[in-house]
């Protein structure tokens, strides 16, 4: 008997996903993208696919590709958090401040730790920003007082 499985499981998701998802976690970049890029052919919607295809573009230092498989994920889910976190990551990292506050603005709240630090890293950024640009002592006394206090 020629027993052949379906390439999906039951939630549409590509079985390669799974596999890749394996190799990146054994830090095998190139075999996970491999696997993530043939997985999206199965399924060219599927958003974790597209955003961990990114993600190996920018561990692999191809980070006009990754931002721009972030974007499509965003594109197919607006606001879908973990796309809009990387590329607010990516851009502050570049010291992009606006392209990384546009993508700040767009976000869903989040309760995660890993939502807070990047907002207040952002933020803060914006914040220093502002300070430094406004010719008001007071403005800037209280943006600088905001940005040092940690319940802020």
């Amino acid at each position: 008997m020629n027993l052949k499985l379906y390439p999906m499981d039951v939630y549409s998701t590509p079985l390669l996903w799974y596999k890749g998802l394996s190799e990146f976690q054994l830090k095998q970049t190139n075999e996970a993208l491999s696997d993530f890029s043939e997985a999206l052919k199965q399924n060219p919607y599927h958003i974790y696919i597209i955003a961990d295809m990114a993600t190996c573009y920018e561990l692999k230092g191809e980070r006009e590709k990754a931002i721009g498989m972030y974007k499509k994920a965003l594109k197919l889910s607006p606001y879908f958090n973990e796309a809009g976190l990387n590329l607010c990551a990516i851009y502050h990292n570049c010291n992009m401040t606006d392209s990384s506050g546009y993508y700040m603005m767009r976000m869903n709240r989040d309760t995660s730790a890993r939502y807070k630090h990047i907002m207040c890293t952002v933020l803060f950024t914006y914040l220093s920003k502002i300070a430094n640009q406004t010719h008001d002592e007071v403005f800037h006394k209280l943006l600088i007082q905001h940005k040092n206090n940690p319940d802020f």
